[in-house]
């Protein structure tokens, strides 16, 4: 008898997390749209460099970070998945809206800064939880990127000139040193490369 309480006990608990953190997860969700709604007239982008623009635009780093846990029930759940094989929704779930809500957040970061694009946008992911001493899965994801925004105080035509010119100096250097790089005198003119 005392053992079916303890199971009974068990699985109400059991079944009051699954609803809590389905709940915490649907609310989050559901911010998660309003945010993104709010913010699609910030661009994000994974090229390198914006395309060719008659108006100066100055670089600026933003970046945007989320913590985002997970619940017991679904560690359970996990944890039995592991026996069985196959897919780690709950894991995938979780990956899923932290890298939502950092994104969220870089367009926030950009946005406030004036910028209207994103470009180089690059997102890392790393655990702080210990697992293994019983806590939640926590991760961290952290999204970043370049955001370019209108020069203030300069004439478009000079930045742009200025612009062309940095990048045909860095190919040339760099064919440079390429070429350079199959002959013994590599290491010499690399140095001087690097000096110049």
């Amino acid at each position: 008898m005392e053992f079916l309480i303890k199971l009974g006990v068990f699985l109400v608990l059991v079944a009051v997390g699954y609803w809590r953190g389905r709940r915490n997860e649907r609310a989050h969700l559901k911010s998660l749209d309003a945010e993104e709604d709010a913010l699609t007239d910030i661009l994000i982008f994974a090229t390198r460099y914006p395309p060719a623009s008659a108006e100066v635009l100055d670089p600026v780093l933003v970046s945007g970070s989320a913590v985002i846990g997970s619940d017991y029930f679904r560690l359970f759940v996990a944890g039995l998945r592991k026996i069985v094989g196959g897919n780690y929704r709950a894991y995938e779930q979780l990956m899923e809206r932290g890298r939502r809500q950092a994104l969220v957040r870089l367009k926030q970061a950009a946005k406030a800064k004036g910028a209207k694009m994103v470009f180089n946008v690059r997102i890392t992911t790393s655990r702080i939880s210990n697992s293994r001493g019983g806590e939640a899965t926590q991760v961290e994801v952290l999204a970043y990127g370049t955001a370019f925004v209108r020069a203030r105080g300069r004439s478009p035509r000079a930045g742009w000139a200025t612009w062309r010119a940095w990048v045909s100096r860095w190919k040339t250097k760099s064919r440079r040193f390429i070429n350079a790089s199959s002959r013994s005198t590599g290491c010499w003119l690399a140095w001087r490369w690097a000096r110049t």
